[in-house]
């Protein structure tokens, strides 16, 4: 069966997913399978293939958590014959969970069929778009709860001001909030500990890791981090700033135009200009390397196996 999950408020789209391998923990203890793959790649590609051939002797489910699976058009209807030949919809065996940070429109850009057969024949279906009004009211006001505080709506909004509705960046001021006070949380504190909203320039973070501008790439990081960004989101971001810049290289050295580019992989003309300029400074093969560290980095971070900010400063400076 899959399970389909999508929409651009990343840490609500994390939350999503971690759900589920929490459930499927609970539903399969010690015989539950879990494999992770970016069919951006086109090795992992070749990987996920085979691990949906594979056949246990044993009464053991997969789960195997994929995204990249709307990188391109061609990726999509790549993705969707695995999907279709071997019955996944219909097997209680085997569990895809398809994971893309964009919004519906966008996906259905890319590929319209393979969104709506998703859409109509899966499991679950979630959409993580931004929330606004009541619903990023209740929203926050249960993430406080979660972590044994309470917020009146007016401190709600004055938290929003500041923040944005970018959930990465709330749910980080309200831990920061939590374990500053446990209880009432009032709009004191909110303008004592909050500072303002700034943006991730992703496109300059990425080419200061990617030239190996140590000093410039330290300095966003550090800056990013001081202001209160959750490290999972850098992450989250540079990762998506790869995957991006690797789609563009391989459509690029195709000799596709970059109108047909923004046509196969559903990326922003502006992304494409911008990112494209940038990648006539790098090695395809040193790319390649760096986006494979990411990808261990996001596993490992989410097995909490080591800690996210000290890597984080050990990629930039290597």
């Amino acid at each position: 069966m899959t399970i389909f999950l999508y929409g651009q408020d990343a840490y609500r789209l994390k939350q999503g997913s971690e759900q589920v391998l929490v459930g499927y923990g609970k539903k399969y203890p010690g015989s539950l399978n879990l494999f992770s793959f970016d069919l951006s790649d086109k090795e992992q590609r070749i990987r996920f293939e085979d691990t949906l051939k594979t056949v246990s002797f044993f009464e053991e489910a997969k789960l195997v958590m994929v995204r990249g699976a709307f990188a391109s058009k061609e990726i999509s209807e790549w993705t969707e014959k695995i999907v279709s030949d071997r019955d996944i919809y219909a097997d209680k065996h085997i569990v895809i969970m398809l994971t893309e940070q964009f919004p519906g429109k966008d996906l259905e850009k890319i590929n319209k069929k393979f969104f709506h057969n998703l859409f109509s024949k899966s499991s679950t279906v979630r959409n993580f778009e931004y929330l606004d009004s009541s619903k990023l009211t209740n929203w926050v006001r249960s993430e406080f709860v979660s972590r044994g505080c309470s917020i009146d709506a007016a401190s709600i909004r004055a938290l929003v001001a500041l923040t944005g509705n970018e959930s990465w960046r709330i749910a980080n001021e309200i831990e920061k909030l939590a374990n500053f006070k446990q209880g009432e949380i009032t709009r004191p504190d909110i303008t004592s500990l909050v500072s303002n909203r700034s943006d991730l320039n992703i496109f300059d973070f990425v080419d200061a890791v990617v030239s190996k501008n140590r000093p410039k790439a330290y300095e966003f990081l550090y800056k990013e981090l001081k202001s209160g960004r959750d490290p999972h989101y850098i992450l989250t971001m540079i990762v998506f700033g790869f995957r991006n810049m690797l789609l563009i290289k391989d459509l690029m050295d195709r000799k596709i135009d970059q109108g047909l580019i923004a046509k196969k992989s559903g990326l922003h003309p502006f992304v494409i200009k911008k990112t494209s300029i940038n990648l006539s400074k790098f090695n395809l093969n040193e790319l390649k390397a760096s986006y494979g560290k990411l990808l261990e980095m996001d596993i490992f971070s989410k097995n909490g196996s080591f800690n996210l900010v000290d890597s984080l400063f050990t990629l930039v400076l290597s």
